[in-house]
């Protein structure tokens, strides 16, 4: 017996990724997805704010309130 696994299609425009590293920054600005950057000990927030498009916070309060703040997509 074999099973057929169903991926969701999800647009990359609606998916936020949380990062720490410009890396991951720069990663989610390839692939089309918002990046919200939390200032850490690897990153600094000039390294992080560098990359376009890109929200930077600092603490998780800060973290939260950027959460919120992105628009929710509507499901099919």
């Amino acid at each position: 017996m074999t099973s057929t696994r169903v991926r969701p299609h999800v647009e990359p425009s609606v998916c936020t990724l949380v990062s720490m590293s410009v890396m991951g920054m720069y990663v989610a600005e390839e692939a089309g997805v918002q990046a919200i950057g939390v200032v850490g000990e690897h990153g600094s927030r000039k390294h992080l704010a560098g990359i376009h498009g890109s929200v930077v916070v600092s603490t998780l309060h800060q973290l939260a309130g950027a959460l919120a703040a992105v628009p929710v997509a509507n499901p099919r």
